[in-house]
């Protein structure tokens, strides 16, 4: 018996533990009989310059997934320089898929070689639009992140 008592202490701490620290955060809160939520705003959908993380519905490039790797391998055009010096390696792009799904802001995080980081960022900038991302049924812009590789073949 005493071991139950204690499992229930323990739960109820925890539950209270979560509460506070949900508050301490901004997190949504439920409390009392009805069950009120209350969390923290959101930018309204219809401001044009909020660029969403996480939404309902992603961007799509269009014809999917396939058509973006077939995409990205039919642009990137290696740059000589850099294969001759043997230079490979993962570029991490960040951009910005627009309302009309275009893309923008296109950023570096993990770049190889400046040659690299060029030729990945020409490659985005040039792509045709993409399905845009959707909030509550309107179109959005979102963030996306995108890793481009850069393989010599071993010839």
């Amino acid at each position: 018996m005493q071991h139950d008592q204690r499992t229930l202490l323990f739960g109820a701490a925890f539950l209270l533990s979560l509460g506070a620290m949900a508050q301490a955060q901004d997190m949504p809160v439920i409390t009392g009989e009805d069950a009120v939520i209350d969390a923290p705003v959101y930018p309204a959908v219809s401001d044009p310059d909020f660029v969403f993380t996480v939404v309902e519905q992603m961007p799509e490039f269009s014809g999917g997934r396939d058509s973006l790797f077939a995409y990205i391998a039919k642009s990137v055009k290696y740059p000589e320089a850099a294969a001759e010096e043997g230079i490979q390696g993962r570029v991490f792009l960040r951009f910005i898929v627009e309302r009309d799904g275009s893309t923008s802001d296109v950023q570096v995080l993990r770049g190889v070689h400046p040659m690299l980081d060029r030729e990945a960022v020409r490659m985005v900038k040039a792509m045709p639009a993409w399905k845009p991302a959707k909030q509550r049924g309107q179109p959005v812009r979102v963030q996306y992140s995108l890793p481009v590789n850069f393989v010599l073949s071993k010839e």
